[in-house]
């Protein structure tokens, strides 16, 4: 064979190059034998597999050449486009119709019939929705009509009735301006007749709306229900509040009772001088009981107590919470107390934490 060799694959014309360098290529499959072929006295290009001697022959009962190697071979999941792959303009074409359909039409693997067909579907299944909402929306407009013209009549059982159906089927296609009316009118008509559970359940769900929005009420009874259920909201949230303050409170008290803070004589001079700046901490100190105190069932629950420093003494009192064990005290006797300073006062917010003998 004679030199000038060229070569097509994947599109692409490569070349030229010897007869021996083709055949290799044959031997290593890196070219195959449907990839076309020309050499310059060749009238058109033909087929490799046409070349005599450029492939090894093989006898008819031998099985078919193996694949190339992984690291030669270009799968066609490699070529195809993430974007062209069936199940991906499928699942585009279903979720989201219009890009869907944009990728499927510029899809080069994807037949002009095909194309056609899921364009028809999907503008079948359009045109069959608007149809749906255009006889939904004509529907409600005519039932919210003879609601309306009922509850002028005075018959607003018949038609507090008549606007639950359409609200509980239909409540989507009630125009904006009509809804806070017929809400209105069902919150008023249920509350007069005291179904307060009812007339609740229409509140809750305008109130779980984006805009929330206020329905037009006229009766007292339905005005003293919002004005109730604003009260029951505010006590909920005082509740939510105090809880989270005794957490954080809760929290705080265990933090300081693990490392209390025991002061000296010296030291108790700071504490009556500064007391503030002991705020949130945990103290541990000598102080003599001075006797009375509140009592509950035989249990003191509040104690007054003189402490000494290397000046003198000051007095403060202490909260003994029902958890924290006393041992049986009498006027004038000598204790180790650990006491959350809460508010950095001497005589307020002074939680026991443990009261013992020196």
């Amino acid at each position: 064979m004679a030199n000038n060799w060229h070569y097509a694959k994947g599109g692409e014309k490569h070349g030229p190059i010897s007869a021996a360098q083709l055949k290799e290529l044959a031997q290593n499959w890196q070219l195959a034998p449907d990839d076309l072929v020309w050499r310059e006295d060749m009238k058109e290009w033909r087929k490799a597999s046409s070349v005599k001697g450029l492939f090894p022959e093989q006898p008819a009962t031998t099985k078919t050449p193996p694949p190339p190697p992984a690291s030669q071979a270009t799968t066609s999941s490699e070529e195809v486009s993430l974007w062209e792959r069936p199940a991906i303009l499928t699942l585009l074409v279903i979720c989201c119709f219009p890009v869907g359909l944009f990728l499927l039409w510029k899809s080069p693997r994807v037949s002009q019939g095909q194309k056609s067909l899921w364009t028809g579907v999907f503008a079948g299944l359009f045109m069959l929705g608007l149809a749906v909402s255009i006889f939904q929306s004509q529907a409600t407009e005519k039932d919210l009509a003879r609601a309306n013209a009922l509850w002028d009549e005075g018959k607003q059982t018949e038609a507090v009735a008549l606007y639950q159906t359409v609200v509980k089927e239909r409540d989507m296609f009630i125009p904006d301006e009509q809804k806070l009316v017929v809400y209105g009118r069902m919150i008023d008509h249920l509350a007069e007749q005291g179904s307060e559970e009812e007339a609740r359940t229409l509140l809750q769900k305008l109130d779980r709306s984006p805009l929330k929005p206020a329905p037009l009420l006229e009766s007292e009874a339905a005005r003293a229900l919002v004005a109730k259920i604003k009260r029951e909201h505010e006590a909920e949230r005082q509740q939510e509040e105090a809880e989270k303050r005794e957490r954080e409170a809760q929290a705080a008290l265990a933090r300081a009772a693990k490392n209390p803070i025991s002061l000296s004589k010296s030291e108790r001079i700071d504490f009556l001088d500064n007391t503030k700046e002991y705020q949130g901490k945990a103290v541990k100190t000598e102080a003599r009981y001075m006797g009375g105190g509140i009592r509950r069932s035989g249990r003191l629950l509040d104690i007054p107590l003189l402490v000494f420093h290397s000046g003198g003494s000051f007095e403060m009192s202490i909260e003994v919470p029902t958890e924290v064990e006393q041992p049986n005290i009498q006027s004038g006797d000598y204790l180790l107390v650990t006491f959350f300073c809460e508010e950095g006062d001497r005589w307020n917010g002074n939680r026991a934490l443990k009261i013992e003998r020196p």
